[in-house]
């Protein structure tokens, strides 16, 4: 006796490929053009499968938070949300430079200069171009570091 459960948002095509379709909300389709995220799913079974369907749901939840907080002009997302989106920003960055491929801290640091100039940078932007440790909340419990 096999026990079969319906998952939310995946079906099955016609040539055996599993995919997930979740349609995003009617204010998130204005801004975005898109009707739904569609994606292919790699895995078909097993705990595999259940952390890749949870990692596109959480995907579709951040997307669609940050289209919510662009039309709203505020941005709702945590703190950690904010430090990663400002690390692959960084990485973008420094990966986009010419001629200091040998030496990522140095362009990090170079890009600085530039965006410091600039009206309206990202303070938490320049904070992971100086300095990409993962941000330690401070913790007054008595232990040494």
């Amino acid at each position: 006796m096999a026990l079969s459960t319906k998952i939310k948002h995946v079906d099955k095509r016609p040539n055996g490929v599993l995919r997930f379709r979740r349609r995003f909300p009617k204010d998130v389709v204005e801004v975005l053009g898109e009707p739904a995220l569609q994606v292919h799913i790699k895995n078909r079974e097993g705990l595999a499968f259940h952390r890749e369907y949870q990692a596109i749901m959480q995907e579709f939840d951040r997307m669609v938070s940050e289209v919510r907080s662009r039309i709203n002009g505020k941005d709702t997302r945590s703190p950690v949300e904010r430090w990663h989106e400002a690390l692959l920003k960084r990485e973008e960055l420094v990966s986009e430079t010419i001629g200091l491929e040998e030496d990522p801290e140095f362009a990090a640091r170079e890009i600085v200069k530039g965006l410091s100039e600039q009206p309206n940078t990202d303070p938490l932007l320049l904070k992971a171009l100086l300095n990409p440790e993962p941000m330690l909340l401070s913790c007054h419990c008595g232990t040494p570091r």
